[in-house]
This record gives C-alpha cells, sequence and structure tokens, in this order.
C-alpha cells in the first residue's frame, strides 16, 4: 500500500474538528485559573499552526522535501485496526485486543517500540476513521497540548508570566516541533508524555497530591515505555526524587545526603550507558533487516541506507577508554548540529532548519547557561525536576549519535525543558534577600510592577524601599510560587 494513496481527507477534517473541542476542554483542567485564558490562546494558535502545516505538508507537496521515511508507523497502525475489526472485536473488548497484541509482540522478543501503532490502531477503532490524516490529526492535539502544559511548568516553578509566556509562545512557533506534530510521527506523543509527567512530578515535589496527576503519570509511563523504553527510566528516576528532594532541603543532614547522592551518582550513568547499547545494539537489527529487505526487492545496498547526513563517530563507545571522548562528540554534535559548514552543502531539508538553527546558536549556549544560574537563585529545589530529567537524556543521545538528522530529532524532544532555563536567560528574575537586597534600578522596578508588587516612595535611593519574595515581613509577596522559603513544604490548596 503507498502511505500517500490513503490520506482520507473527510475523515481527518471530523478528526480535527473533535479534536479541537477535546482540546479545548483539556485546557480547562487546571488549577491555574488566573492564566487560562492566555493558556487556550496558545493552544488555539499551535493547533491552527500544526492543521495548516499539515495541510501544507500533505497537500502542498512538501513531503517531497521532508521525505516519507517514517510512514511505517501509521501503516501499522491500519494494518492492526483491520485486524481487529476482522477479529470482530467492539469498544468493551478493546481493551483485551491490545494486551494480546502487546503480548504477541512481547512473545516475539521484538523491540519495545510497538506503542505508537497500538495507540494509532486505538484511534482508528474509536473513531471508527482509519486515514493518515486522522493519525496525523493525533499529532496535532498532543503536539498542541506540549506549549500549556510547558507554560504551567514554568509559572509552577518559576511563577514569572514573562518567562512562562516566552516558554509558551517559543514552543507554539518552534518550527521542528510544528513540523514533527503535523507527520505521522511518534514524537509529538513522546514530548507531549515526557511534559506530562514533568509537569506530574513537579506537582509531586509541591505537594499537590490530587488523582489526575497520579493517573496521568501512571499511564503516561506505560505509553512512553512501550515507545522509548529509556524515557520511562528517566520518567522514573524523576519521580523518585521529586519525592526525595523536598525531604532532603528541609532536612538538617541535607549536607550528609548531598554527598550520599554525589557518590551514587555514577550509577546514573551506568544505567543509561547501558540502555545506549541496547538501544544501539536494535538500531543495528533494524537497519539489517531493512537491509535484506531492500536485497531481496532488488535494491541494493544503498537504498535508504547511506543518508548524506550520516556522521561518523570516530570513536567506540563498546571501549571503556573510548566512552568519554565519544560521549563529548556525540554531545556537540547532539546540541548544535547541524553546524553551518553542513548547513551550506546538506540537502533541503537540512536548508529548512537555518532559521532555528540560528537561533538556536545563540539560544542554545549564552542564554541557556545564564537561564540554569538564574534558575539556581529562583528555585533551586524545584528547579532540579526538569534538569535531572534533561541530562540522562542528554548523556544517551549523545552515545547513540550518528546521524544529523536524528539529533536533530533528539534535540527537540528536550526542547521544552531547555526553553524553561532560557526563558530566564531572556528575563532575569532578581531574588532579593531581607536589608541586605541590592536596590532596584528603574528598568527593574518597571518589570516589577507589572507582575503587582506594591510600590512605595520612595523608589529609588540609598536605602531599599521594596524588598524581594523572600523578605517574610513584606505584606504582598513577589513572583516567588513559595514566598516565605521557610514554609516551602507545607501543604497548598
Amino acid at each position: 500500500m503507498n502511505p500517500m494513496d490513503y490520506l482520507n481527507t473527510t475523515s481527518g477534517m471530523i478528526t480535527a474538528c473533535i479534536f479541537f473541542i477535546i482540546g479545548i476542554l483539556g485546557v480547562q483542567i487546571t488549577h491555574q485559573r488566573d492564566t487560562v485564558k492566555e493558556q487556550t490562546q496558545l493552544f488555539i494558535v499551535a493547533y491552527l499552526a500544526r492543521i495548516t502545516m499539515i495541510l501544507i505538508v500533505y497537500y502542498g507537496g512538501l513531503i517531497e522535501v521532508l521525505k516519507d521515511e517514517d510512514s511505517s508507523g501509521w501503516v501499522a497502525g491500519y494494518v492492526l485496526y483491520n485486524d481487529w475489526v476482522q477479529a470482530g472485536y467492539s469498544i468493551f473488548s478493546l481493551p483485551q485486543a491490545i494486551i494480546k497484541y502487546a503480548q504477541s509482540q512481547l512473545a516475539l522478543n521484538s523491540s519495545l517500540h510497538f506503542g505508537y501503532t497500538v495507540i494509532l490502531a486505538t484511534e482508528f477503532f474509536v473513531l471508527s476513521m482509519p486515514g493518515r490524516m486522522t493519525a496525523a490529526v493525533l499529532g496535532a492535539l498532543v503536539g498542541s497540548w506540549i506549549p500549556v502544559l510547558a507554560y504551567r511548568m514554568s509559572m509552577q516553578i518559576f511563577d514569572n508570566p514573562k518567562a512562562a509566556r516566552y516558554v509558551g509562545w517559543a514552543l507554539t512557533f518552534m518550527p521542528s516541533l510544528i513540523v514533527f506534530s503535523s507527520q505521522t510521527l511518534k514524537e509529538p506523543i513522546v514530548v507531549f508524555i515526557e511534559v506530562l509527567c514533568l509537569y506530574c512530578c513537579v506537582q509531586i515535589s509541591q505537594f499537590r497530591y490530587r488523582l489526575r496527576h497520579i493517573v496521568a503519570l501512571s499511564v503516561g509511563l506505560l505509553m512512553v515505555y512501550y515507545m522509548r523504553f529509556y524515557v520511562a527510566y528517566v520518567i522514573i528516576g524523576t519521580l523518585i526524587l521529586s519525592l526525595v528532594i523536598p525531604l532532603i532541603f528541609r532536612s538538617k543532614f541535607r549536607n550528609l545526603f548531598f554527598a550520599i547522592g554525589l557518590l551514587i551518582s555514577p550509577l546514573v550513568f551506568i544505567v543509561t550507558y547501558r540502555s545506549a547499547i541496547t538501544e544501539l545494539n536494535q538500531i543495528q537489527a533494524e537497519q539489517a533487516r531493512k537491509l535484506l529487505a531492500n536485497y531481496s526487492k532488488g535494491f541494493g545496498a544503498s537504498s535508504n541506507m547511506q543518508l548524506s547526513s550520516n556522521v561518523e563517530n570516530p570513536f567506540d563507545i563498546t571501549k571503556t577508554s573510548q566512552i568519554l571522548p565519544g560521549l563529548i562528540f556525540g554531545l556537540i554534535h547532539l546540541m548544535y548540529a547541524p553546524f553551518p559548514w553542513q548547513i551550506v552543502k546538506g540537502s533541503t531539508r537540512m536548508i529548512l532548519t537555518t532559521p532555528e538553527m540560528l537561533w538556536w546558536y545563540y539560544n542554545g549556549t549564552l542564554l541557556l547557561y545564564r537561564g540554569l544560574r538564574e534558575a539556581r537563585k529562583i528555585n533551586p529545589i524545584d528547579m532540579l525536576i526538569p534538569f535531572i530529567f534533561c541530562v540522562p537524556l542528554l548523556f544517551f543521545y549523545a552515545l547513540i549519535f550518528n546521524n544529523i538528522g536524528l539529533a536533530y530529532r533528539y534535540r527537540a524532544q528536550i526542547f521544552p525543558e531547555l526553553i524553561l532555563f532560557i526563558s530566564l536567560g531572556y528575563h532575569r528574575v532578581k531574588v532579593l534577600k531581607g536589608m541586605d537586597s541590592q536596590v532596584l534600578t528603574e528598568e527593574q522596578f518597571d518589570d516589577y510592577s507589572d507582575q503587582s508588587i506594591p510600590k512605595y516612595p520612595p523608589l529609588f535611593g540609598t536605602n531599599p524601599a521594596r524588598f524581594g519574595a523572600n523578605y517574610t515581613n513584606t505584606a504582598t509577596n513577589g513572583p516567588l510560587a513559595w514566598s516565605n522559603q521557610a514554609n516551602r513544604f507545607r501543604m497548598r490548596d
């Protein structure tokens, strides 16, 4: 079956309308009621941008440039859907069908990357509207929720409206996220689950135990395990630290706990390394399977195998002496490839990344460093959650790096977490402490005045008249979510 022969436009447009309503309703489920209007705007703009890109990709001919190498995902979902229909399953016996298929895949000792197939087959079965457009619209839905959740997480951790606004709109218009969310790829679903689980971890860290957070975290872990198993391991580690970190910070033995944490931290790298080796073995097995299929069809060894974006890693990470240099080589390429000289000599698809890469070279270096420094000053407890989540994934993707296109896709998966910190590089939030606080400059005061900080004369002078959020004698607090750090660990409504 030609993947472009079954777009099913009518079903796709009906699904787009249904998902738009579901998306709007989903945005309303939040305790951050004072910003729900802006969250809704983020979703609407993001959703329309992604639906428009779907039309450009599949009807405007952009698919000829982007290529269709990952169409096998939705085709497998369509085949599984037909199997369920022919087997006579109903909406009530659908869970039984899903479990049976998962058991068959595990019994065959196949890879754990069949989750996307199950998700698409379930969507087709529930809506009774199979087709490529239907699959693409699902990516648009979850891709449009990503800016909303990242906005909420920024507000939850840093409580700075300007920074949160930057996070939301940057992810809304990020070209890579728009393009990936407009194709039949698993990336938007994986990124959405990552951000959703991180958001739930932040709630748990701040003692906001709600049933919906626990359910969302559990379902998200189950789903992502069968799409990217190593992401599930990282989320579990982040969840454990979300439970432990608050206890450590309020303990009088926190220095001892920090020392113990440093001693056991190499375990994180060991687990990441072993997961990377497992993933490399699966990639090599998949490449061998495709190579055999190409030979059987008479295409020869070069069909879809030798890509212009392949980059040979001169280091063999299976050798102990070459792990560290291989990691550094992969990390540099993961963070900043394609480089300018590669873009100039690359394909049309690579040239299209130029605007985003020019933006990233500056934001992913100077502003990322500045934002991490500011995040540590503002909320050193909760900022550890997205930071700890990013580090193992950066190590993992750096170890398995061998292709610029894949590095670009892997980097897009951690954009939401990185932009959380980059936003603080733009909007530096000063945490002033008591009578020793520095005097606010006029520019700083204008920034604070936007956040409803009371103004008391004199505004400027040798003695500060306004104090930051940590000054507990101030009646109206500043931008921090936890105005009195002494009560950082109490339950909040």
